[in-house]
């Protein structure tokens, strides 16, 4: 048996122009020597032939198949951190559960899951839960606890959780001790109740998160603004075996929010209410133009169809052929100035917004009462407090509110009271947040809050004692100059 591919296909060279075969080890040789016997063509033919052949061991440097679906890199988050104090309870071989007071979040531990009574607990965490409509996600513990059984995990949403989106896009998820969210395919939909549900043999951080959400650059619009609508999403297309799952669980990895682009499943755009909208050249982006006046302060919508969204067929889910319609909306504004004193509403009259290019200013009055915020600077972006006291550093701001007579007004700052030593300054820990800076005629978005102070009556120096009132305001208006 030949042992090498290029002596074998010499071998039939010589099979059909010698007469005698020769053992195959030798046949290069003999054609050599024979060289003068054999037609020029045909050893020519040959030549080229074996030529291709690159001997019988495998080359060390030949390319290696590339696998066309590898596994993705996987994202990294953020843990959260904990906000307020955790839920727990007790719950023995027999089952139990436990569940927030707010009763957004409940876990079910069915009878023989654990052998030992064991405490658990819900620990509500600030949430890096991409695209989760909200700001708390839910430890649960403890980590390392084996379930014989799987435990049912279940989650109330409302319209925070599908604002921009569709309850069928709605999906649980878990963080891992790596740091990589896992959304669960297997969530179970239940769109009277307002429900979703997983089972699970093991404990992390849990939340709720949306697929696909129809964004937009811009809350507020003006007079002929414009915005883009766009859709993001932060699924990963290929899905994989729940790590630590069992049989057919399967989780699907999440990206940070990207934009999607494909084509082939966006269609219907449409706006309701005031204002256009324009589909640009790929479909899954709109830019949308406000009314060249607005009356007064509405709410206009925009509309996508989105198709094709799931590999597999579900009964609570659209299938590939399936489609389903997600809203989100824009606010138009005339102009709107939401302000708070001590958590109740207080009408302010006249409020204007105006820049002489180093300081924004922003001015309202309400009876005898006058608030004022003074920026050292003409940007958006975020400034916090400085004492009220000379010139205003750069990047700072100063707020006052009250009236104007025998010193009553309330301070961002104030000396505090003590019986030795110097006073020390007390600064609001409050801030003015500029997100949209227009120029002259156009909207001011924004929002602040502080905790301002006054000196009570009739108080003894150096101690004044000092009372406080709480301020925030939300707002868009137009910038006078």
């Amino acid at each position: 048996m030949c042992i090498c591919i290029k002596d074998c296909f010499l071998y039939t060279i010589h099979f059909c122009l010698l007469p005698t075969p020769l053992p195959c080890g030798i046949y290069s040789k003999h054609l050599i020597m024979n060289f003068r016997f054999i037609n020029p063509c045909l050893l020519l033919f040959a030549f080229l032939l074996a030529g291709s052949f690159t001997g019988c061991k495998k080359d060390k440097n030949q390319d290696i198949p590339k696998d066309p679906n590898p596994a993705p890199e996987l994202f990294v988050f953020e843990k959260g951190t904990p906000i307020g104090n955790p839920i727990t309870k007790t719950i023995g071989p027999d089952g139990g559960s436990l569940a927030t007071p707010d009763g957004n979040i409940s876990v079910t531990i069915p009878p023989a899951a654990i052998q030992e009574a064991t405490q658990f607990s819900i620990q509500p965490v600030r949430s890096t839960l991409p695209q989760s409509g909200d700001t708390v996600t839910y430890k649960l513990t403890p980590e390392n606890v084996s379930f014989a059984k799987p435990v049912t995990i279940k989650f109330n949403y409302d319209s925070k959780h599908v604002e921009g989106s569709n309850p069928e896009l709605l999906n649980i998820a878990y963080q891992d001790s790596t740091g990589h969210w896992f959304g669960k395919m297997a969530t179970q939909l239940d769109s009277v109740n307002r429900t979703l549900t997983v089972t699970t043999k093991h404990f992390s951080t849990w939340g709720t998160y949306r697929i696909f959400v129809l964004r937009c650059t811009k809350t507020n619009v003006s007079d002929g603004d414009q915005a883009n609508f766009y859709i993001q999403a932060v699924n990963y297309e290929n899905e994989m075996p729940e790590p630590g799952g069992e049989g057919d669980d399967i989780a699907t990895p999440l990206t940070k929010p990207q934009e999607y682009n494909s084509t082939k499943n966006v269609s219907g755009w449409k706006v309701h209410g005031l204002g256009t909208l324009k589909v640009i050249e790929q479909k899954s982006e709109a830019i949308y133009t406000a009314p060249a006046s607005i009356k007064k302060n509405t709410v206009a919508t925009a509309e996508v169809t989105l198709s094709n969204l799931f590999q597999k067929q579900d009964p609570t889910r659209p299938g590939r052929s399936g489609k389903m319609i997600i809203l989100s909306p824009i606010n138009l504004i005339a102009g709107k100035f939401d302000f708070y004193v001590d958590g109740k509403k207080v009408q302010l009259d006249g409020v204007t917004i105006t820049s002489n290019g180093r300081n924004i200013v922003i001015l309202g009055k309400n009876g005898e009462n006058e608030m004022q915020a003074t920026i050292n600077g003409f940007e958006e972006g975020l400034y916090t407090y400085a004492f009220p006291s000379g010139s205003i550093p750069s990047h700072k701001a100063v707020i006052y509110y009250g009236p104007d007579v025998d010193k009553k007004r309330y301070l961002c700052g104030a000396l505090s009271c003590v019986n030795d030593g110097a006073p020390e300054q007390l600064v609001s820990p409050g801030r003015i947040f500029i997100s949209t800076w227009g120029s002259a005629g156009k909207l001011v978005d924004g929002e602040f809050e502080a905790t301002l102070y006054r000196y009570k009556e009739n108080q003894q120096i150096p101690c004044k004692h000092i009372e406080t009132i709480h301020i925030k305001a939300d707002f868009a208006i137009k910038r006078s100059q």
